[in-house]
């Protein structure tokens, strides 16, 4: 597994905080961005993951310097939506019926399939379901039909995706139910989602260019290829409520020319040995009728609907995430509290370098932290033989490695502000020395409470080590803010603010309890 793999898990994360309001205002303040010489396309994510949007880009730019094109690899759901908001002036996306839908509502000004390449269904070497070498005309309808019949794990995207919206298709047309323990949705990319599969030793659909581009990290074999059902065709839209339809119309010509085509053609045979994709014959589709429009709900008042009929997702989500981050606060909290204690009040040789790595801590980026307990809990790692990856146990583990230092650093800052001669005066009227420092723990309580509520907002809103070691599973590791990024990927933005509304509740009234807290500690005498 390289890093760059295992960071494709938050890609999307870190995109989004490029996008913030701080960003912005910077630009803003720069003179902005000329909206005329920047192209938005939304793409989907294989063909960024494959490489071949970058060396299209690459090219697209050098013979036209004036454009500047600006890639947001996202799912095909996500893109669609970002389409219909206007927030992309052009499409690379696979899902022909999504697409149709898309266009008749009048969202795209043209459409044009120009290339191909085609889905496999790739699993364990062992293949427990025994699907390999199937000789039925379409294998990989029979495929799945065996996988539901054995209870076989499988991952599926569950994101809105092209792959996803396929595999769901795929299910219907076998007549199966993908329901169940074995059935997993991982929310996630298609890197990330083999990567999964990999570790679970489950099967998977997936396109076959980016399992191509993974094969060498990945413990998975190609077993179901061939058959129409599979077949994965890729399409370019000009959206109608983009903000520059002149680049976008140059940038789809460029693409559907010989240029673009002829890169196409061959992209992947020098490493690989075949293409990744290949082209189609293709006419470009009849136009939109009608203009569109940038926004077709109100998402905050879908948000609102879904908090006040007790959505069964919302709030599934949110209990896994109070119960997954309870566990891990506790788990800070007794490790972070007495080592605070034990620094503040004992004096030893090395104590100043302690100090320091605990106050370390406080910087740990979270997506290293997740790196490093994903490589400790992979099956390649010392605790792999456990199984703890893509569990809440490794989601726990991950986020008490980011909350215990927060806690021991606030406990050690609050102790040492407590005046020195608080214990000795208790000795001096006859305490014990337990009875001293508990006295001087006394002192610091409102502190104290303040490093636990300092941990609870460590856990309760992290990201991207959780989507790292957690995977994002439904029902077994996704939480609040793990889920806002997939439903935002998908455009469901109204249970984005739906989650987003109940983590800032609970964040309100956790300090509302300190502040409330606080106040009745400095009202009250400490000593009687």
């Amino acid at each position: 597994m390289t890093i760059r793999n295992v960071f494709s898990r938050v890609k999307f994360g870190r995109r989004a905080a490029g996008a913030g309001l701080g960003v912005a205002l910077l630009l803003a303040g720069c003179g902005g961005t000329d909206a005329s010489r920047t192209v938005v396309v939304g793409s989907t994510t294989s063909l960024y993951d494959t490489g071949l949007l970058d060396t299209l880009v690459a090219a697209f730019e050098t013979g036209r310097p004036d454009l500047n094109v600006r890639v947001l690899s996202v799912g095909t759901g996500q893109a669609l939506e970002l389409g219909r908001r206007g927030d992309a002036d052009l499409l690379l996306v696979h899902s022909p019926p999504a697409e149709l839908v898309f266009m008749r509502a009048g969202h795209g000004r043209s459409r044009t399939t120009f290339m191909r390449n085609d889905f496999v269904i790739a699993g364990p070497t062992a293949d427990p379901a025994g699907i390999r070498d199937l000789g039925d005309p379409e294998p990989g309808l029979a495929a799945l039909r065996r996988i539901a019949s054995a209870e076989a794990p499988f991952v599926s995207r569950g994101d809105d995706s092209g792959t996803h919206m396929k595999e769901l298709a795929l299910w219907e047309a076998a007549g199966a139910e993908p329901a169940g323990d074995w059935y997993l949705e991982a929310g996630q990319g298609m890197g990330a989602t083999l990567t999964l599969a990999s570790e679970r030793k489950a099967y998977v659909l997936t396109d076959r260019s980016t399992l191509t581009v993974l094969a060498d990290v990945l413990e998975l074999s190609e077993l179901i290829t061939g058959g129409k059902a599979l077949e994965n065709l890729y399409s370019v839209m000009e959206t109608t409520a983009g903000a520059n339809p002149e680049g976008a119309a140059a940038l789809k010509d460029w693409l559907l020319g010989d240029t673009a085509l002829d890169l196409i053609r061959v992209y992947g045979e020098e490493r690989f040995g075949r293409p990744l994709f290949e082209i189609v014959p293709f006419e470009p589709e009849s136009q939109a009728r009608s203009a569109g429009s940038r926004l077709t709900i109100n998402p905050f008042k879908e948000a609102w609907a879904l908090l006040t009929s007790a959505d069964a997702y919302v709030w599934e989500v949110v209990f896994r995430s109070l119960s997954i981050s309870g566990a891990a606060l506790l788990l800070a909290t007794l490790i972070g509290l007495p080592l605070g204690a034990a620094l503040a009040l004992s004096r030893f040789r090395f104590r100043t370098p302690v100090v320091a790595l605990v106050n370390t801590g406080l910087a740990f980026p979270p997506v290293v932290v997740g790196l490093a307990v994903y490589l400790l809990l992979s099956r390649s790692g010392p605790l792999g033989p456990l199984g703890f990856l893509y569990t809440p146990w490794a989601v726990i583990l991950a986020q008490v490695i980011l909350a215990g230092p927060y806690i021991a650093a606030v406990t050690l800052a609050a102790l040492e502000g407590v005046p020195p001669d608080v214990r000795q005066q208790a000795r001096g009227l006859g305490a014990n020395r337990w009875q001293a420092t508990l006295l001087h723990l006394r002192e610091a309580r409102a502190s104290l409470v303040a490093a636990v509520a300092a941990g609870f907002g460590a856990v309760i809103s992290e990201v991207g080590a959780v989507m790292i070691v957690g995977g994002n599973l439904l029902g077994e590791t996704r939480v609040m803010t793990t889920a806002i990024v997939l439903e935002t990927r998908k455009g469901n933005f109204g249970v984005a603010i739906a989650l987003g509304i109940v983590l800032l509740a609970i964040a309100f009234l956790i300090n509302l309890a300190l502040t409330l807290f606080h106040g009745r500690g400095l009202r009250r005498p400490v000593l009687a």
